[in-house]
């Protein structure tokens, strides 16, 4: 993993999210990557509190751990594959179609994320 990788993907995630200064944080090991001045840099820029686990404590990555098991489980080993391209494009379309947009979630009372997204927006426009 290099620091231009995660804050290209920082930057993408600030891009369609916008969050509000102090509305987000985002939490990660304590790889160079994300402990780097530029990647904090970028996180405090766009108002972001970034947050890091303990060294050696695997409970601060569990949720991490998870999808990458489910992407194993439900992409990965079910398929053979003939080249690393053919991996990451799917890897992607999965991440960013699948599982971000159209799997429904357990922790969001199994809704698909667009769903809770919609719903979570339109109640907070009835609050206002």
């Amino acid at each position: 993993m290099r620091t231009e990788m995660v804050t290209a993907a920082l930057d993408v995630a600030i891009a369609d999210l916008r969050p509000e200064i102090g509305q987000l944080a985002i939490h990660t090991d304590r790889g160079s990557q994300f402990t780097s001045n530029a990647f904090r840099d970028r996180c405090f820029a766009a108002g972001i509190i970034p947050s890091v686990g303990r060294t050696g404590s695997c409970f601060g990555n569990a949720r991490a751990e998870a999808l990458n098991a489910t992407i194993k489980k439900e992409l990965i080993h079910p398929r053979r594959w003939t080249d690393p391209a053919e991996v990451r494009a799917a890897l992607f379309e999965y991440i960013e179609i699948e599982y971000n947009r159209d799997r429904i979630h357990q922790g969001l009372g199994y809704l698909t994320p667009v769903e809770f997204e919609a719903q979570s927006q339109l109640e907070f426009t009835e609050a206002a």
